[in-house]
């Protein structure tokens, strides 16, 4: 699948973001149309902790950013592993939209 095409949205938001609350920013996607890929909202936390090397769990979630057509940020604050998503974006085309404050 040609990821211009594609419709899917990569939802950037901090992994210690609480469930209800990066659920609602995965909806507020969905009703836009798109379909949310969000690694802190999908992926349990021990995916990350158990892994004992961060950058092999980053590297492992980037990829599902690089299938996304778009990357969303949501709220005022950047962590590095958010920062570090919005420098493969630029550097892959991804479009990026900063949406500021929470859903």
């Amino acid at each position: 699948m040609n990821k211009n095409n594609c419709r899917f949205v990569y939802i950037c938001i901090p992994e210690e973001t609480e469930k209800s609350e990066a659920k609602s920013c995965c909806m507020y996607a969905f009703r836009e149309g798109l379909i949310p890929i969000s690694p802190a909202y999908l992926m349990p936390r021990f995916l990350i902790e158990e892994q004992g090397d961060r950058e092999k769990a980053e590297e492992k979630l980037s990829h599902y950013r690089d299938l996304c057509s778009e990357l969303w940020i949501f709220g005022k604050i950047l962590t590095p592993g958010m920062k570090s998503d919005v420098l493969a974006a630029r550097k892959n085309k991804i479009k990026i939209r900063f949406i500021g404050g929470r859903i």
